[in-house]
Order: C-alpha cells, then structure tokens, then sequence
C-alpha cells in the first residue's frame, strides 16, 4: 500500500469465520465476521489478516483503505463488493427491454420488495486497477 492517510471511524469485533485479508469489506454469518460476496451488504472494513477464530476489528465508518477487484474503479464512482471482498464498480441501472425510460422529475417510481439488488458500498476517492488499495468513503 502506497503512503495512504485514512481515517477510521467507528469499529466493533468479532471472532473471524475464516482465514481472510486485510482490505477487504466484511460482513456477519453465524456470528462471526467473513468476506462479503458479491453485492452483498458490508458491515465495514479489516484493516489486518486474520486468522480463523481470532478477534477482528471491523471499521464501519470512515475513509477506509479498500483492494480493488476485476474492472478497476473510477474516482467518485459508487463500489460495491465482489465475490471476494474486494471493491468493484456499482452497476448501472439501464432500461429494461420492452421498458420505457421515464425522464419526468415528476414520476413516482414503485419498488418492489425489501432489498435492492445492489448495495453501494462506498465511493472511490480516486482511479484505480485491479490489485490496488485505495481509500474508500463507505457510506
């Protein structure tokens, strides 16, 4: 990692589910912390390996140095995370086929269910390839 200054916001612990890296967005299964899957839902960001069963420290808050996965990030671009933890370009959102864009700041959109597709992560404080670490403001 290049001479990066973050600044951690609000952290809590939990025992980790698997050996795992540094850099990586985290989440909670079965009680304890392991890497997030794709799209899904971070609890916050390791700052250290750990080993399995060992106390981890998840930062949810913050500017938190963050890897970046397959594609590379763009500065300012919303992250997600991909299969392994890792910070990748949030999707974005096209119309469907046989759908009708709506450019009316007057339309009242309707979602269904309780969970969108996608979970933004964070943003990206700068351009970045596959492999780097760079920060990330997660939101």
């Amino acid at each position: 990692m290049n001479s990066l200054t973050y600044q951690a916001g609000q952290s809590f612990t939990k025992p980790a589910g698997a050996n795992q890296e540094k850099y990586r967005f985290l989440k909670i299964s079965s009680g304890k912390a392991v890497l997030c899957g794709a799209g899904e839902f971070s609890r916050g960001v390791s700052l250290e390996d750990f080993n399995e069963d060992s106390a981890c420290t998840i930062y949810k808050a913050g500017i938190m140095p963050v890897e970046i996965g397959a594609g590379g990030v763009t500065e300012g671009a919303p992250v997600v995370s991909d299969a392994n933890g890792k910070a990748v370009l949030a999707s974005t959102l096209t119309t469907a086929s046989g759908g009708t864009t709506v450019t009316s700041d007057a339309a009242t959109p309707t979602l269904e269910g309780s969970i969108l597709p996608e979970r933004i992560l964070g943003v990206a404080d700068a351009t970045a390839s596959e492999g780097d670490i760079i920060l990330i403001d997660l939101k």
